[in-house]
């Protein structure tokens, strides 16, 4: 209610895209609803779809990585779609013959974002199914991970899906020391991948130099600016744009972005005030307090709760419509499930 009424007390009425994103999150209590009245088997179809689509969006990012893919020019005649076929043939640095993939999203950082949630989801259902269905959920989450860790060279979602792993396996198994153990070694064996790989070890190292970082700096300038500017209500939902907040002094690139602050909640805070912030973490804090005591689906909402706060400190994934619809899926299906004493 406040991220639609904040603005319009300023005379900044909601953008359409700014109240869709909204509407993301007013449709969690209907999936987690949805997700506690489904059987068993229901479950599993739903599952099996799911997996079966991720995956096979992590293998076309395979051949999207590796340049075994078709041209930028096969896909000229599908231009009408309006889809960014071109966002996949950028080359990775130090290593021509490789690409930065973005699988069936067409976009490395919404495939990266994307999928770190079904690989979470995937882990925390294994981690509660048997047999061969758990088989099946921590393969797909393995294969999910290597993919995107290795595929989209997005870094802070390679880190984030790292960190939010070992703390799910952590939580989820039965036994923690054990739990532990596992975590740990899964989190050396992929800073071994990284290291290996040069061109993915050299991506990583950029992250702590200017160059590597971009305009982020700048960025968060122009989401401080709006702050301060408009620290109770905001600027609007879905209004806030770094050109209306430059100077003179901001770089070209900075003030044709069409992104927000490179940080979910400065950007938030942004279009909706202090208070909207404020309300925002609240909402966060009261669905992690839901979950905490849910088993294996709650470990995994929690640890889904990690990743998007993780990935918050420097992107704003919630401007990605994939990301924005799949997070309060993924949010809903864990709470749904949580705390529900039928196995499986």
């Amino acid at each position: 209610a406040w991220g639609a009424a904040s603005g319009a007390l300023a005379g900044a009425w909601p953008t359409g895209t700014g109240l869709a994103r909204l509407a993301d999150w007013v449709a969690l209590p209907a999936a987690a609803w949805a997700f506690a009245a489904l059987d068993r088997p229901r479950r599993r179809v739903w599952g099996v779809v799911c997996g079966a689509v991720f995956l096979a969006s992590c293998a076309v990012a395979g051949l999207q990585h590796f340049g075994v893919w078709p041209g930028a020019q096969a896909f000229a005649p599908y231009g009408f779609l309006r889809i960014p076929f071109d966002r996949v043939y950028e080359p990775v640095p130090g290593d021509p013959g490789r690409f930065m993939a973005g699988g069936l999203l067409w976009h490395r950082l919404k495939f990266a974002h994307v999928g770190g949630l079904a690989v979470l989801l995937a882990l925390g259902w294994g981690l509660k199914d048997a047999g061969r269905a758990r088989v099946a959920c921590l393969g797909a989450a393995g294969l999910g991970f290597g993919a995107v860790v290795l595929f989209p060279y997005a870094r802070a979602a390679a880190g984030a899906l790292a960190a939010s792993c070992v703390g799910l396996v952590a939580l989820a198994w039965p036994r923690r020391k054990v739990g532990l153990a596992i975590a740990g070694a899964a989190l050396v064996a992929t800073g071994m991948a990284v290291t290996v790989d040069r061109p993915l070890r050299d991506r990583f190292a950029s992250s702590f130099t200017r160059a590597g970082s971009g305009e982020r700096d700048e960025l968060l300038e122009t989401g401080w600016r709006a702050v301060q500017e408009h620290p109770l209500v905001g600027v609007g939902l879905g209004r806030f744009k770094p050109a209306l907040y430059s100077e003179n002094s901001t770089p070209q690139a900075v003030r044709d972005n069409a992104g927000k602050a490179h940080n979910q909640f400065l950007s938030i805070a942004a279009e909706l005030g202090v208070p909207g912030l404020a309300l925002f973490l609240a909402m966060l804090v009261a669905l992690a307090v839901r979950m905490r005591k849910g088993g294996p689906f709650g470990a995994a909402g929690l640890a889904v709760l990690v990743y998007f706060a993780l990935l918050s400190m420097t992107h704003d994934p919630l401007f990605q419509a994939p990301f924005s619809m799949a997070l309060p899926l993924c949010l809903g299906a864990a709470l749904g499930r949580a705390g529900v004493p039928e196995a499986g």
